[in-house]
């Protein structure tokens, strides 16, 4: 989820599989790192921001397009 080209490797395998009328997507990915934020380190908070923001993005991007041309779909995050 954090890295945009393994999102779109995922994306094309999932499209030449099922094909590209996907209707719902659940942005559920994410995690968080228990503790004081002040003790957190920096690539902890970068990983969780890549995963929890960036991730959502990155799917986001290739499925809405599809939905809204189709009038149809569902969008949860």
């Amino acid at each position: 989820m954090s890295r945009e080209d393994q999102v779109e490797k995922a994306y094309s395998a999932t499209v030449k599989m099922l094909g590209e009328d996907i209707r719902i997507l659940v942005n559920n990915a994410g995690f968080g790192i228990a503790g004081k934020f002040e003790e957190m380190s920096s690539e902890d908070w970068k990983s969780m921001f890549d995963t929890n923001v960036h991730g959502i993005f990155y799917v986001s991007k290739r499925l809405v397009p599809a939905m809204k041309a189709a009038d149809e779909g569902i969008f949860s995050m």
